[in-house]
């Protein structure tokens, strides 16, 4: 099962991909990331706590660690 927070990015990094705002290879990198980052949450291995703003950060951190700099286009507003 994904996190709650994980899916909200990977529809927010469609949403981008979809509106022209990143090349959809990036936005595949973004959810292939993002999908990783929900295994470690799932195993337990992503060290976060409850509260969101912590959890955003560990995420955000997990994913940037994984794909570089890309991960950062996942905050473009639309």
């Amino acid at each position: 099962m994904y996190d709650d927070y994980i899916v909200e990015n990977i529809d927010h990094a469609r949403l981008l991909a979809n509106k022209g705002l990143i090349p959809k290879e990036e936005a595949a990198l973004i959810i292939k990331g993002l999908m990783e980052v929900n295994i470690e949450i799932e195993n337990g291995t992503l060290d976060f706590a409850s509260k969101r703003e912590e959890k955003q950060n560990s995420v955000e951190k997990c994913l940037a660690e994984k794909i570089g700099p890309i991960a950062t286009k996942l905050h473009m507003v639309c």
